[in-house]
Order: structure tokens, then sequence, then C-alpha cells
């Protein structure tokens, strides 16, 4: 005798709503996390280079140019910004 299985699709598209959502979310939390450790580098170690900059300037920071300033604080900014990296590659692979 077979059994036949009924998966209600309904759930399972809600469920990849929700994850999706949530990794929108990581995504805003990391760009959030980012800003808020360029802000400290500018309030400290950066200081004087921001003053040089000419309002409107667009500047791109990796992480690494953020770790390198010695900043304990930017740099556990910076770690959990890396670990949001973590489970957001596990929730798109078990997925």
């Amino acid at each position: 005798m077979y059994m036949t299985k009924i998966i209600d699709l309904n759930n399972r598209n809600k469920y990849q709503e929700e994850l999706d959502d949530t990794l929108k979310y990581l995504d805003q939390i990391k760009r959030e996390l980012t800003t808020r450790a360029i802000h400290l580098a500018i309030a400290d170690k950066w200081k004087e280079w921001d003053n040089k900059q000419k309002t409107g300037a667009v500047v791109q920071f990796s992480n690494n140019a953020l770790r390198d300033i010695g900043d304990k604080n930017i740099d556990s900014l910076i770690e959990l910004i890396e670990n949001i990296d973590t489970v957001q590659e596990v929730l798109q692979i078990s997925n």
C-alpha cells in the first residue's frame, strides 16, 4: 500500500516569503551597522581626512579598511556584519 504525501504549497510559499523578508532585513541591518562604523571612524580616527572631503563626495569603504583603524568598537561591528553574512549564507543554502 502506497501512501501519498500532500504538500500545502501555500505554506511553502509563505515560508519562502518569510525567508526572503528575513534575508532583506539582515541586509538592512548590515547597511546600518556599516554606516554606524563609518560614523565612528569619522568622529575619531578619520576626522582629519573627513574634514578634507568635499561636500557630496562619494567614497566606498571596505570592511578591511574599517578593521584597519584599530578601534575595538568598529572591529566588533565589522565582526557582527561578518557573522550576519555567515547566517545569510546558511539560510540561503538550507533553502
